[in-house]
C-alpha cells in the first residue's frame, strides 16, 4: 500500500472444504489490523481484503474480479519513495505508517477510532489531548502488550485533566508521533510538564509509595509532585525501537531487578514508545513477571487521584526461585 498499490487482497480458502479449520485466524487477525491502521491514515479501509472464495476453480477468479472493480471505482493513492524493507515487525509498519500519514488525505478516520474506544472528539475552541502514537500502536500491537492498554492511558489523561480544571478536553488523532501533549489556544505543553507545574493541586497518594526513574531531574521533579517518592535507578537500557535484542533484554532485566530491590512499586517512562516497549517486557505470560510496572507520569496521577495502588493487579505475580536473576 504504501509503494501505490492500489489494494491488498488476501485469498483464503473456502472453511468449510478445508480440514484445518481455524488455520487462517492469524492472518485474519492481521488485515483487520491493516485495515483499522489505514482508516487512522485516512484510507478507505476496503483497499485491504480478506477473502474465502468459493470452493471450487471459478471462486479465486470471481473474488478477484470482484475486488478490482471495487477499487477502479476509488481514486488510486500516492506512491512513496521507500526504501528496501528488509525486515518485518512492528518497527517497520511503524515506519510504513509514519510515511503514509504525511500523505494521507485527512478524512474522518480518527474520529471513527475516537467513537470505537468511546473517547471524545475535539469541540471548536476546546483543549485538545494530542494522542500520538497511541492509536497506531493500540492497533497493531494489542497483544504485544497486555493487559496493559494504551487506549485507557487516553482515559486516564482525560480523567487527570478533569481533575485539574481542564474540562472538555477532546483527544486529536494525527501522525504517530511520541508527543503525548496537551494543546490549548494554540500552545502545545507536554503532559508531564502539566504535572510538573500542577501536579500538587491532586490528591496526594498512599504514604511510601516508591517510583523508580532514570535519575534526570525533570523526572525527580514529577514523581515529587505528584507525592510520590523518587528512586533513582540509572537511564533506561532500553532503545527506541520494538526489536530487542538478548543483550537489550538483559540489561532491561537488570533495572527492574535493581527497581525491585529498591523497593519501588513502578517505574517512570518517558512516552507512550517507551510504556509500549516496557509493557513487552513485563506483560502477562512473559518469562519472567515483575512486579515493578511500566507507568506514564498521567497515569500516576491517575492513581493517585483515585487512590489506588501501584502493586500488580495480578496475584499470581510473585517471584520465584526459578524467575529469579542474579544481581
Amino acid at each position: 500500500m504504501a509503494s501505490g498499490a492500489p489494494g491488498v487482497l488476501v485469498l483464503g480458502r473456502h472453511q468449510s472444504t478445508c480440514r484445518l479449520n481455524g488455520s487462517e485466524d492469524s492472518a485474519q487477525a492481521r488485515v483487520r489490523a491493516a485495515r483499522d491502521a489505514l482508516d487512522l491514515l485516512g484510507l478507505d479501509p476496503r483497499r485491504i481484503q480478506f477473502e474465502e472464495p468459493a470452493p471450487g476453480p471459478d471462486g479465486p477468479r470471481a473474488s478477484v474480479a470482484r475486488f478490482q472493480s471495487m477499487l477502479a471505482s476509488l481514486e488510486k493513492p500516492e506512491s512513496l519513495s521507500l526504501p528496501p524493507l528488509e525486515h518485518e515487525g512492528l518497527d517497520t509498519s511503524l515506519a510504513l505508517i509514519n510515511k503514509m500519514s504525511r500523505s494521507a488525505v485527512e478524512t474522518d478516520g480518527g474520529a471513527r477510532f475516537l467513537e470505537k474506544h468511546g473517547l471524545p472528539t475535539p469541540s471548536l475552541h476546546g483543549p485538545v489531548l494530542l494522542a500520538g502514537c497511541i492509536p497506531i500502536l493500540h492497533t497493531l500491537g494489542k497483544e504485544l502488550f497486555a493487559p496493559l492498554s494504551l487506549v485507557d492511558a487516553l482515559r486516564q489523561a482525560l480523567d487527570v485533566l478533569e481533575h485539574l480544571g481542564i474540562i472538555g478536553t477532546g483527544i486529536r488523532i494525527g501522525a504517530p508521533k511520541s508527543a503525548f501533549a496537551l494543546e490549548k489556544c494554540g500552545d502545545v505543553t507536554l503532559l508531564d510538564d502539566v504535572l510538573r507545574g500542577r501536579g500538587r493541586d491532586l490528591p496526594r497518594p498512599a504514604q511510601g509509595m516508591k517510583v523508580a526513574f532514570d535519575g534526570t531531574e525533570a523526572n525527580r521533579i514529577l514523581i515529587e509532585a505528584l507525592g510520590y517518592e523518587p528512586v533513582d535507578i540509572g537511564s533506561d537500557p532500553l532503545p527506541d525501537h520494538f526489536s530487542l535484542t538478548a543483550q537489550d533484554r538483559k540489561r532491561a532485566v537488570g533495572t527492574l531487578a535493581e527497581a525491585e530491590r529498591a523497593g519501588a512499586h513502578a517505574l517512570l517512562v518517558a512516552n507512550p514508545r517507551a510504556l509500549a516497549r516496557w509493557a513487552m517486557m513485563t506483560r502477562a505470560g512473559s518469562w519472567r513477571s515483575h512486579r515493578v510496572q511500566p507507568i506514564l507520569g498521567v497515569q500516576l496521577a491517575y492513581h493517585a487521584v483515585h487512590g489506588l495502588s501501584l502493586a500488580p493487579t495480578h496475584p499470581n505475580r510473585v517471584s520465584s526461585p526459578c524467575m529469579q536473576v542474579a544481581p
